[in-house]
């Protein structure tokens, strides 16, 4: 399997000293086995100016592994960290953790590190019989040590599909939309082609890119066929969009966190700590994270991730603004621990931040929730170095990356909330437990609940939604669901296991589950028709 792409470009950014290269024809320095070399014949003329017959056909295979079969990379990728790892230098296992591919994007502390990480390195893929050059880094002290034949000391590099600015150390994205493409017929085909054309691994431009993704999801909500030409009225609406697209070149982003401070003792005294913020419209909801670092009295903010998906055409109508939040707190979980995993610098502290005090009530609810609510929370509990906050929704800079008309705020999405340059003690402790949630009256089946004149569960559901009274606490009116038949069929199930089942239903309502009569079906884990 081939490294994280992703999950590079965190680490690269890790360290003060930026330094990458590339193995020379790395493909071709592996040998296929004999058995192998059969399976990539393949069919040439023994002579370009005569005809094609059976007399000019020669047959030939490959002896090396073949650039351009889909297991090329994995074959090098694997064979290269093999013999490195098997070494036990932690320079060559750092390096073995740091390829993609035959490119090496890793980092040092110091010029003497760097200097290091070169000459063991050089030394063990000159082992292999593979050449290691086009060697470049930010610092022109570390570049001044490396034979000129190496180094490929030049401005502006591609590193993982961005841009490095070597000179500046920034992190671009690389912006390739060719004007033919915007004035070209405007079809889906098209439009979902310039939408693709922007990558961005690391969510850099997610406000940005935002409104062309919600104009695409229109597309297909109107129904528009692929190559069919969109009216007058979209296309001034998509070119206000892309318009937008310009901003695309102005970001820029500190290849290394800690860049202010600079390559100084400090940074190895400081506390990191991850901040994440999640919010939900009803277009999107959204996850950003940064790196907080503390030293005495200063603080520094970066941004590490972003990421932000559409509420999908299938679930708008059932998915309402609290279960969207919930869906963003679940993603921003899940990006926190994706970055913990990756990161090499000792965390203090893992923080999500949201907006939506329903979610916190979930949260910290011991009630019994719904299931959609139940699973996610549950997820969200399993980090148990979590921290989960409330932060008003004027100050969240995730909001940014949930609707369409925010691209105007833009920089607070890659600077972050400025409350986290101050001191902590300053930071917002306001907290309301509510929840927004069906509350489930656990009690005996009543008359109004009795089956005994009809055998219609539709019958019995709309009885049921009819008389049931059920207590709905949320911050306003406007938060409160309609009552759905699925709804009632939960209150049915409950009632009729309270009474049936009364020890398993309070051991379940107190959040533990008898294991020793698995034929039992409780309500989280039965699938209601």
């Amino acid at each position: 399997m081939l490294e994280d792409l992703t999950a590079l470009l965190i680490k690269f950014r890790e360290h003060a000293i930026g330094i990458i290269a590339d193995v020379e024809k790395a493909f071709l320095q592996l040998g296929l086995q004999e058995p192998d070399k059969d399976v990539t014949r393949f069919l040439w003329l023994k002579n370009i100016n005569d005809s094609v017959n059976k007399e000019n056909i020669l047959t030939l295979r490959f002896c090396r592994v073949p650039f351009g079969v889909i297991s090329s990379p994995f074959l090098l990728n694997a064979t290269i960290k093999y013999h490195l790892m098997k070494s036990n230098n932690s320079i060559l296992n750092q390096i073995a953790d740091d390829i993609y591919v035959d490119n090496i994007i890793t980092g040092a502390k110091s010029v003497l590190e760097a200097q290091n990480i070169y000459n063991t390195s050089k030394l063990a893929f000159n082992d292999l019989s593979m050449n290691l050059r086009e060697w470049n880094s930010n610092s022109k002290d570390f570049l001044s040590r490396i034979p000129d034949k190496f180094c490929r000391d030049i401005e502006a590099v591609k590193v993982l599909g961005l841009i490095w600015n070597t000179r500046d150390d920034k992190l671009l994205l690389k912006y390739d939309i060719s004007q033919t493409d915007l004035d070209s017929v405007y079809t889906k085909r098209s439009i979902l082609k310039v939408i693709a054309s922007v990558y961005d691994p690391c969510g850099y431009a997610v406000p940005i890119v935002l409104p062309a993704k919600l104009f695409f999801q229109k597309l297909w909500k109107q129904k528009i066929l692929w190559d069919t030409k969109i009216n007058s009225n979209l296309l001034n609406e998509w070119k206000q969009i892309i318009s937008k697209f310009s901003y695309l070149k102005n970001i820029s982003i500190d290849r290394y966190f800690l860049k202010s401070i600079g390559n100084t003792r400090a940074s190895e005294k400081m506390r990191h700590e991850l901040h994440c913020f999640t919010d939900a419209s009803t277009e999107a909801y959204a996850a950003c994270i940064y790196l907080r670092s503390s030293w005495g009295t200063s603080n520094i903010v970066t941004f590490i991730i972003g990421k932000c998906r559409l509420v999908p055409i299938k679930e708008q109508v059932n998915l309402q603004i609290p279960k969207l939040e919930l869906l963003g707190a679940l993603i921003g979980n899940r990006l926190l621990q994706y970055v913990n995993k990756n990161l090499r610098l000792s965390l203090k502290a893992q923080v999500l931040w949201t907006d939506s005090q329903i979610v916190l009530g979930w949260y910290h609810s011991s009630k019994l929730l719904l299931p959609f609510v139940s699973r996610r929370i549950n997820e969200i509990k399993q980090n148990k170095t979590l921290i989960l906050r409330y932060i008003p929704g004027q100050y969240n800079p995730a909001d940014i990356g949930t609707r369409s008309d925010r691209i105007d705020h833009y920089d607070r999405w890659l600077k972050g909330p400025d409350f986290l340059l101050d001191n902590s003690e300053n930071w917002f402790s306001m907290f309301n437990n509510c929840v927004y949630q069906v509350e489930t009256q656990i009690s005996s089946v009543g008359e109004g609940l009795s089956n005994e004149n009809t055998n219609n569960k539709s019958t019995l559901v709309e009885n049921e939604s009819n008389i049931n009274n059920l207590d709905m606490t949320s911050t306003t009116e406007l938060d409160k669901e309609p009552i759905s038949d699925s709804d009632s069929d939960l209150e049915i199930i409950l009632k009729v296991q309270a009474q049936y089942f009364p020890e398993e239903t309070k051991e379940k309502h107190s959040g533990f589950l008898m294991v020793d009569q698995p034929y039992k079906r409780f309500l989280e884990n039965a699938e209601i028709a």
